[in-house]
This record gives C-alpha cells, sequence and structure tokens, in this order.
C-alpha cells in the first residue's frame, strides 16, 4: 500500500490506497462512529441512446437481488447504520452506497461483490423497471440535462447482463471503505481476495448503438414559478437568528 497524504478536507486522515487487479480502493475515516460506509462506482463504458436506456433499467434494478442476497436482506443489513443501500446513476459512473454498524463488518465485502458482480438481474425485475421507468415522471431540470426519449423497450436482457458484466470488471471499479485503520485494512484484504478470480482486463467490444437521440417534445406536468418578497433581514436585528429559521 502506499500511504496519501495532503487531502485539506480531511484532517489527519489516513489513506491506504492499494491496486487490486487495477481497482482503486482506498480507505478513509469513518463517517460516523460504529459505522462502516462503503461507496463503489462503476465506470460506465461508451453509450449510445439504446446503452443509456439499458444503464437506467440496470440502475434500477441492481439491488434487486444478487445471488446471495435478496433485496429485502440488503436493507435489513444496512438500514440500522442509517445509510441504506442504494444505486445512483451519474452521467460518468453508477455508484453505489451502504453502511452498516461495526457488529455487521463481515459482510461488507460479500454485500459490494454481490451488488458489483452477482446481481442476477432477472427478466421479470427488467421488465418490471422498464415499466416503471417508462412512466417516471422527469422534472425539468432532468429533462434539460438529458432532453432524449429513453428507448427501454428495445433494451433485451443478453445486452443488459453483457453491459453489467463489462462495468463490474474489476479495473473499471473505484471503491472506498470508511472505517477505521485497523478494519480498513482488512476489508482491502477481503476485497483483493474476492475480486482474485473475477475477468478482467480487455473485454469484447460492446456494439454500442450509433442511432441519433430522439429529442423529448412532451414533458408531463406543468410548470410553477413562485417569487416571495419581504423586508431585508439585518445580521445585527436581535431577531436575525429566528428570522433566518423562519425563512
Amino acid at each position: 500500500p502506499r500511504l496519501r497524504l495532503g487531502r485539506a478536507a480531511m484532517i489527519a486522515a489516513l489513506l491506504f490506497a492499494v491496486q487490486a487487479v487495477k481497482t482503486d480502493v482506498e480507505v478513509v475515516p469513518p463517517v460516523r462512529p460504529g459505522v462502516v460506509t462503503v461507496e463503489a462506482l462503476m465506470r460506465l463504458p461508451k453509450a449510445g441512446p439504446r446503452e443509456r436506456a439499458e444503464l437506467a433499467i440496470i440502475a434500477d434494478s441492481l439491488l434487486d437481488d444478487t445471488e446471495e442476497y435478496g433485496h429485502r436482506q440488503l436493507v435489513k443489513l444496512t438500514v440500522m447504520s442509517g445509510d441504506s443501500v442504494r444505486c445512483d446513476l451519474f452521467p460518468d459512473c453508477l455508484r453505489v452506497r451502504f453502511g452498516v454498524l461495526d457488529t455487521d463488518v463481515a459482510s461488507v465485502v460479500p454485500i459490494l461483490a454481490n451488488i458489483l458482480h452477482s446481481a442476477e438481474l432477472h427478466e421479470d425485475a427488467i421488465k418490471e423497471s422498464v415499466e416503471t421507468l417508462l412512466f417516471e415522471r422527469r422534472d425539468y431540470w432532468s429533462s434539460a440535462l438529458e432532453p432524449e426519449a429513453m428507448r427501454y423497450r428495445d433494451a433485451h436482457v443478453p445486452d443488459i447482463m453483457a453491459l453489467y458484466g463489462v462495468m463490474g470488471r474489476p479495473e473499471n471499479l473505484t471503491v472506498t471503505f470508511a472505517a477505521t485503520p485497523t478494519v480498513g485494512a482488512d476489508l482491502v484484504e477481503r476485497w483483493h481476495s474476492t475480486i482474485d478470480g473475477w475477468e478482467h482486463g480487455p473485454s469484447a467490444a460492446l456494439n454500442v448503438d450509433r442511432s441519433s437521440p430522439k429529442p423529448t417534445f412532451r414533458r408531463r406536468g406543468k410548470l410553477t414559478t413562485i417569487l416571495l418578497r419581504g423586508r431585508a433581514i439585518k445580521a445585527r436585528d436581535p431577531a436575525f437568528a429566528t428570522n433566518l429559521l423562519a425563512i
């Protein structure tokens, strides 16, 4: 391991950076006492309109079921930490985050490995996700960032599994364990051992959809703007804190 120093945002932070089959792994101080927090980023490959729909489906159904854990088990193991398992899709990565109590630290690596590498992505779950996403109400901000009609119905299970398999390769992952140095070092070692047998290196190129995205011409709902006005609140006013809190 090589020591990383000088991150101003984390005073006296002890960071371990290691590489396991080209996977970036680091240990940072605990977010909360008695809780081990985990965050993993799955870097996204080049994607066309169809792949962007498939990525949204993966994000929506990833936590449904894995080889060892069902969705209820994942929630049960993480909810007591105050950081229940969740999955978020960003333009360049898919993020998985969860926390467990110190007493459940042995489940950290198995949970993470199951989500990143062994999600079942059943056909029924994918169909349910498609139906949900098709009628999901997108706000104006989301529509402005991604003004295209998502081709959810063009997504197929084999293509989704292939895309997920590429994302879950060790070299496409960045993992952070927020834990004490001793616990963190043990988690890093366990992670090393877990991914040792995973397929890695160059993969067969995905057949990326090169068609032009279709714009979203219609949006559901109406836009309402509300303007509130009042007297200026001065910092020297004795009621400054009360007024600020009220606002």
